[in-house]
């Protein structure tokens, strides 16, 4: 059975908090079922010149740090990476079309969950309490302000 859970801070002071006052909302979800969970976070745009790119393996010994340097050496482009159990988030100035050649040439079993400026991504099988604390979500916080929603993330089953 689905479900969605949002939570959109429109109060500044509440912004390191995005996590924790999220995951019990997550969690409480759990009597849903333990397909599968994904949150979207949208905080912190990338830089003006830059995307961020999240991306899953399925292998979690997976060599992230590896694939920035071979999007660097590819298209010649700084690539910074910060992983997340199974997950990476890639920040880099390189067009998206760019980035799939080097994955399907390089790191075909890399699959890109989502990119664009604010857009994080994140999505695995299990409870969601599993997947909260596989992600470290209650520590989420947002350290950007602006005129836009500062945080939203969902969840679906």
């Amino acid at each position: 059975m689905c479900g969605i859970v949002g939570l959109f801070l429109k109060n500044p002071a509440l912004e390191a908090q995005l996590g924790s006052l999220f995951e019990p909302m997550l969690v409480d979800m759990t009597e849903r079922g333990p397909d599968s969970t994904g949150i979207a976070v949208y905080r912190d745009f990338a830089p003006d010149d830059a995307i961020k790119i999240s991306l899953y393996a399925a292998d979690e010994e997976f060599d992230w740090h590896q694939l920035a340097a071979d999007i660097t050496a590819n298209l010649d482009l700084p690539a910074h990476v910060d992983v997340m159990a199974d997950h990476a988030l890639l920040v880099t100035p390189a067009k998206i079309e760019a980035v799939r050649k080097v994955l399907k040439r390089e790191h075909p079993n890399v699959i890109v969950n989502s990119y664009g400026r604010r857009i994080e991504l994140y999505k695995g099988v299990g409870l969601p309490e599993q997947v909260a604390d596989r992600f470290h979500i209650s520590s989420i916080s947002v350290d950007w302000c602006g005129s836009f929603p500062n945080s939203i993330c969902s969840y679906w089953l």
